[in-house]
């Protein structure tokens, strides 16, 4: 058991590493080929990776631990440990932080779900989204899309959550940059 979760770290220290390099503008070398000056970045860089999968992974631990008696404080720990590993391109451990926050119940599930981005939207809600940053009501979205304004409704609802925001008017300010 320890070898594997051992072999799990370094593969996800080893992503970070290089996508960290790679978005310094470093193409990875095959093993024994690097120069001096990649080694030091090399090293930083893993370094720099291993501390945040390690500092993610201890919040899990203790949202774990608090999970028992103190459901917000639980809460505040696997949404700063979702923060770590997003930051860090550890998405596999980003959403293993998101799902324990959904399993706290209602307010765990809204948090899990809050700011999760355009890719978290469902094709209907990006469908609506889309309509909506272009200026449509909600009667005319519906209409388009041949549902019920208050199903229309619904799906603005989740976007919002979805992508941390809070308007009509934020969502039309946003959309290019959102991908609708």
């Amino acid at each position: 058991m320890r070898i594997a979760v051992a072999a799990d770290e370094r593969t996800g220290v080893a992503d970070a590493v290089v996508d960290e390099l790679r978005r310094r503008g470093h193409e990875p070398l095959p093993h024994g080929a690097l120069a001096d000056a990649e080694r030091d970045d090399w090293a930083w860089c893993a370094e720099a990776a291993a501390r945040d999968v390690v500092e993610g992974r201890a919040m899990v631990v203790l949202g774990r631990a608090r999970s028992r008696y103190d459901r917000p404080a639980a809460l505040d720990s696997f949404e700063r440990a979702a923060a770590i590993f997003d930051a860090c391109g550890a998405v596999w451990r980003r959403d293993q932080a998101r799902t324990l926050m959904r399993a706290l119940g209602g307010r765990g599930r809204k948090v899990a779900v809050a700011g999760s981005g355009p890719g978290a939207l469902t094709r209907r809600e990006r469908e609506v989204a889309q309509l909506a940053a272009r200026g449509h009501t909600a009667r005319q979205i519906a209409e388009a899309l041949f549902v019920g304004e208050r199903t229309v409704e619904g799906h603005l609802a989740s976007v919002y959550a979805k992508l941390g925001i809070s308007s009509k008017v934020d969502l039309a300010r946003r959309a290019d940059e959102l991908g609708l």
